[in-house]
Order: C-alpha cells, then sequence, then structure tokens
C-alpha cells in the first residue's frame, strides 16, 4: 500500500514540474520582452544633448568646460532625463568633425569662431536681459544667432612703475649694449595679439600708442598670450596688457616671493573675450526648448555668481562677485564697459 501511494506522489510530482515548466517557457519571452521595452523607455526618455566648448581665450581661474560640465550636473538635478554632455575642442577639430556629418545640438565659443560657424547656427527667437552691449556683439543686423555666457577683461600689468601707469607705458623701455657687441633691448610693452585684441583695450581707454624704439616690439602681433606673459616675468619686458589669466598667474608668483612691486590699471572700456552659446540648426523643437532653459539657467543670477569660481565675469549687469583683492577692482572697471567686439 505504501509502495502504491509512493508511485501516486512521484507521478504528481512530475506532472507538477512538467507544468512549471511549460509555464516558465510560455512566460520568459513575455518577461524579456517587457523589461526590454522599459529598458528602451527610459533610455528614449533620457535626452543627453552635446556642447563643443571652443575656446579662444583662456579662462580667469579655471576651466570654462569644467563650470559648464557641473553646471549641467545640477541642470539635470532640476530637470530629470536631461543632460548637457560638453566637449572640449579646437576650432580645426571642430570643422573637421562637422564635415564628417558630426553636429553638438550647442556651441560654446568666443571671437575668430563665429564667423566660421555662423551658417551652423539658429536664429535665437527670445529675450535675454544681460549687458546691452555683449547682447549687440552677438547679432547680424536684427538677428540674434548666439548669447554671451561669460567674460574676461583685460588690464595693464607693470612692474617697478610708482606714477600712473598710463604716463609712464612707453619710457620705461631700455636699450643698451652688451659686452659682446650686442644691442639688449627690454621692451616697456608686451601683449599677444595672435588670437585676441589687447590693444584696442588700451587705445579705447588712453588712445593710440606711438610706437618706438623701446615702446612695445612689433612682433607681437604673432605671440600668445602666454607668450607675452612669458616675455614679462622673463623681464623682456616692463608692463604687459594681459587678462584676469594673466593677473593669476602674477599673484601666484607675488605670494611665492618672485615677484614684487606690481600694479595694476584695469581697462574696462573695450572687450573681445566674451564666451557665447549658440544653438545648431539640427536642434528638433524639444531640443530647441532644452537648450534655452539651460541658456536660462546659465544666465540666472545664482549661477552667474558661481563664475567667480573660475575668476570670470558675469554677462548680466548689476551682480557683485568679488568683494575684495584684484578682482575686485576688475569687476568694478568693466561696469563701464563701452565697446564689445562683435563676434561675427
Amino acid at each position: 500500500m505504501k509502495e502504491r501511494v509512493k508511485i501516486v506522489v512521484d507521478i504528481i510530482k512530475r506532472i507538477l514540474i512538467t507544468i512549471l515548466v511549460i509555464l516558465i517557457i510560455a512566460i520568459l519571452p513575455t518577461t524579456y520582452f517587457s523589461i526590454r521595452n522599459i529598458n528602451k523607455s527610459t533610455a528614449t526618455n533620457q535626452q543627453v544633448l552635446e556642447i563643443w566648448n571652443i575656446d579662444t581665450f583662456e579662462g580667469g581661474t579655471g576651466s570654462k568646460t569644467y563650470f559648464l560640465s557641473s553646471t549641467s550636473i545640477e541642470f539635470e538635478k532640476q530637470n530629470k532625463g536631461c543632460y548637457f554632455m560638453v566637449k572640449n575642442m579646437t576650432i580645426d577639430e571642430c570643422i573637421l568633425a562637422i564635415s564628417q556629418n558630426q553636429m553638438p545640438k550647442m556651441f560654446s565659443f568666443g571671437l575668430r569662431v563665429g564667423d566660421k560657424l555662423k551658417d551652423y547656427f539658429l536664429n535665437i527667437d527670445k529675450n535675454y536681459e544681460i549687458n546691452e552691449q555683449i547682447l549687440n556683439s552677438s547679432k547680424i543686423g536684427k538677428d540674434l544667432l548666439a548669447i554671451g555666457w561669460c567674460r574676461n577683461a583685460y588690464s595693464i600689468i607693470a612692474k617697478n612703475v610708482d606714477e600712473n601707469i598710463n604716463n609712464v607705458l612707453l619710457s620705461t623701455g631700455s636699450s643698451k649694449v652688451l659686452k659682446n657687441g650686442k644691442e639688449k633691448i627690454t621692451y616697456s610693452l608686451t601683449f599677444g595679439e595672435k588670437v585676441n585684441n589687447p590693444i584696442k583695450a588700451y587705445t579705447c581707454m588712453f588712445g593710440e600708442i606711438v610706437n618706438n624704439k623701446t615702446g612695445y616690439d612689433t612682433a607681437n602681433c604673432n605671440k600668445t598670450a602666454y607668450q607675452a606673459y612669458c616675455d614679462f616675468v622673463e623681464n623682456k619686458a616692463n608692463i604687459l596688457i594681459g587678462t584676469i589669466r594673466d593677473i593669476s598667474r602674477v599673484e601666484n608668483r607675488i605670494s611665492q616671493g618672485k615677484l614684487e612691486n606690481i600694479s595694476y590699471e584695469h581697462l574696462g572700456s573695450y572687450t573681445d573675450l566674451v564666451q557665447y552659446f549658440a544653438l545648431s540648426k539640427i536642434c528638433n523643437d524639444n531640443e530647441i526648448h532644452l537648450c534655452q532653459r539651460f541658456i536660462d539657467y546659465v544666465l540666472s543670477e545664482n549661477c552667474q555668481m558661481s563664475l567667480s569660481k573660475i575668476g570670470l565675469l558675469p554677462v548680466v549687469d548689476n551682480l557683485k562677485l568679488y568683494n575684495s583683492g584684484v578682482m575686485s577692482g576688475i569687476e568694478e572697471c568693466s561696469r563701464e564697459i563701452k565697446f564689445v567686439e562683435n563676434v561675427f
């Protein structure tokens, strides 16, 4: 009797196992495709929009790419499902990528790039409350093709000058004949003009500089900003027209005891050191909306104030980022901005 019961139980177990296997085989494909569809839906809802950042001037104390990347992370926290990936590129890399049918949703760029890329930009049909001169600097006629989001500034940086820098600008150079018969010239002034135009910042405030033998090296137009800074610290010139980045370098050397008796004259009337956003023509309506929301976020007061983290200046008027030190003086002088070079 017990053996019969055991046989019946075994048969029932086998039947149940068979039924369970059949059910698993029947349900598994449905479950798999359901999970796949959920993942696919999640991926579709997650939008990653690319920004190409093209630097044409050095940052203040930090990277503009880093600033945009960290800002994008904060933006994503408030706008779930939308993330901007920032890619740093040179203009040559950018043009090559476009020729290979690659294109970002947004560009971040400065002077001498806009004219090469303007055919890929959308006209911006939106009002932005930023500095009027900066706003007008990204227009072609009445068309707004870009919007400024941060800026740098020029300053005269001088060694061993105890009076008004402008009064001695061309009188501090020297020329002497060395024992080997060669002439050594220490120019009064150096600046880098390979990419931007610092001499315009000077002339906008003080008028034209008349060159002389020890005034400034006529080869300046072939120098980068960093090469000009090196001339200054290597005593090839006594005065440098530089940017906030140069001031940061100089202040670091002062703190290390490598420079002393430095004075500054800030050039706040003119700048061509503005970084702009532009929207790509490949954007659809939803992407345009998201890009404009990101621009709004970068131009918000909190975000503009945070530009102090990388030593740059805001494009929105009436903000106070710096309360003391050299940067406070630059900021105050830059409120008097009268002319911004058109980026196109």
